[in-house]
């Protein structure tokens, strides 16, 4: 039998224990195809990076093939990528949960807005910046060969499902996290108004048993003494300076 305090502080669980719904499969296939769609970008930026024109001319080389271009492009390539992983975090347990490895924070449980604000935002912004895309081949680019402008618009082409791919997982999390922190909470209050009862119903019954006990007790002293002749022991407490114990009592002798 539990006491009242493991009712108390044994019941309820803790907020970083909260249930988790699983994300359903088209939201994390979707945010893993986030993760690769900046990496053609990446790879040509780098590249540049390298030295390679990239499907540039020689003179349209010339502003990307210095020190401040080259560590614009390597810093914007792996921006984009860190990003992009980011969005694992919609469909994963850590983006739920601070990782514990991290100071101060660690394993305390992420607001859902906090994750889903940023996310929408960046998702109108990506959807934005990238719209116009399709229209790569409709503009001239004098400083690109026919083969590198070919390249540069197939490659730059799937960024344009980067925005809506991340809204659609966002809005996933949004709905998720608040399904399974409202359940939680309702499991919580049921939780605890449940341990409330039984933990009233375990001290009632406890109470009346002990009276119970002790009232049968006088009585059985009460008979024996009448039967032997004997005054009863001293150490039997006298049960009518106890209210409960006497009203416990008087009822039993009435039933009698």
């Amino acid at each position: 039998m539990r006491t009242r305090k493991e009712h108390s502080t044994g019941s309820a669980p803790s907020p970083t224990s909260a249930p988790s719904v699983p994300p359903p499969r088209w939201a994390v296939r979707a945010a893993q195809l986030i993760t690769l769609l900046t990496l053609p970008t990446g790879l040509w930026r780098l590249a540049m990076v390298c030295g390679f024109p990239s499907g540039h001319t020689e003179a349209g080389f010339v502003p990307f093939d210095t020190p401040g271009s080259k560590l614009w492009m390597l810093t914007l390539s792996v921006a984009c990528e860190l990003l992009a992983l980011l969005s694992l975090g919609l469909v994963r347990p850590w983006g739920e949960t601070v990782p514990h490895w991290i100071p101060v924070i660690g394993g305390r449980p992420v607001r859902p807005l906090a994750a889903v604000v940023p996310a929408a935002a960046g998702a109108l912004a990506l959807t934005a910046i990238w719209a116009a895309m399709p229209l790569w081949w409709m503009y001239p680019h004098a400083d690109m060969t026919p083969t590198g402008r070919l390249l540069v618009g197939v490659i730059y082409q799937p960024l344009v499902l980067w925005g809506p791919l991340l809204g659609a997982v966002t809005f996933s999390y949004y709905r998720r996290t608040k399904g399974s922190r409202t359940a939680h909470t309702n499991a919580v209050v049921t939780r605890e108004r449940c341990n409330r009862i039984r933990t009233h119903g375990h001290r009632r019954c406890s109470w009346s048993q002990r009276v119970i006990h002790r009232v049968t007790g006088h009585v059985r002293e009460e008979r024996t003494s009448r039967r032997s002749g004997r005054p009863p022991r001293s150490n039997v407490r006298d049960p009518g300076k106890e209210t409960r114990e006497g009203v416990v009592r008087a009822r039993f002798h009435q039933r009698r």
